[in-house]
């Protein structure tokens, strides 16, 4: 399986792999003025990871020329390396207000660590109270929880 497509000098598609059958996430690269915006990073699994450092070194890209993390939307499969990539860029996780309210109707209450109540928890670590509603989005300002790591 072919996992990039470079769509232009601007874009690049990485096909993230997936445990079951529907095999891959399409996650994205596009650059923009001051960096690179990492839409979709996928679930969080060792072959991601490794995916996403070989990826990354492949076309020069350091951990910190990435700017912000965009989440479409509240599946495992599309935010599950949200945290992880949080935690080497320091980049923002945005997440559309649509977003945020089902993420809040879906997972609330899910999570296995004290203190901690938002999807982000089970696999990027975040916490409700780091969300800031932002000229329309929500933007996680956190860090991995040290409980919710693997």
């Amino acid at each position: 399986m072919l996992t990039t497509i470079e769509h232009s000098d601007d874009i690049l598609q990485v096909k993230v792999p997936l445990p079951f059958p529907l095999r891959w996430v399409n996650s994205y690269l596009v650059r923009g003025s001051a960096g690179w915006t990492l839409i979709d990073p996928g679930l969080r699994t060792p072959e991601a990871e490794a995916l996403w450092h070989a990826v990354l070194q492949e076309r020069g890209i350091a951990f910190e020329h990435i700017e912000q993390v965009v989440l479409t939307h509240h599946h495992p499969d599309h935010y599950g390396l949200a945290g992880w990539f949080q935690e080497r860029t320091g980049a923002p996780v945005l997440l559309s207000e649509t977003g945020w309210r089902q993420v809040q109707l879906m997972w609330q209450g899910s999570c296995r660590c004290p203190g901690c109540s938002w999807i982000c928890s089970l696999a990027t670590g975040c916490r409700p109270a780091s969300w800031k509603r932002w000229s329309g989005t929500w933007q996680a300002s956190c860090r991995l929880c040290p409980r919710s790591r693997r």
